[in-house]
């Protein structure tokens, strides 16, 4: 098993976001927008980057980068610096210890 590895990542959603049963079911369009942040349009994607060793079979430390664009006007792009202590305990059906 390495003990380094990397990887990338990229996500992307294609968001139809057909508001029109929300507005037509009696909500106002501005109240929608406001309360729940969708557009018709904006399309949100994210790269992610990570970097990650592995001490033993048992552990593994994982450093990750993501950043979303939410694809909407106006909005900041979210940066998430992500740090995780992976770890396994006891016996498994890989390996007799």
């Amino acid at each position: 098993m390495p003990r380094w590895r990397i990887g990338a990542r990229y996500d992307y959603l294609n968001a139809d976001n057909d508001i029109s049963d929300y507005v037509d079911g009696g909500i106002p369009l501005d109240e929608f927008l406001e309360e729940s942040g969708l557009g018709d349009e904006g399309n949100p994607d994210r790269y992610t980057l990570m970097l990650d060793y592995s001490p033993s079979h048992f552990s593994r430390i994982r450093l990750q980068y993501s950043q979303l664009d939410t694809g909407h006007e106006g909005a900041d792009d979210n940066d998430i610096l992500m740090l995780q202590y992976l770890m396994s305990l006891g016996s498994h059906g890989a390996h007799k210890y």
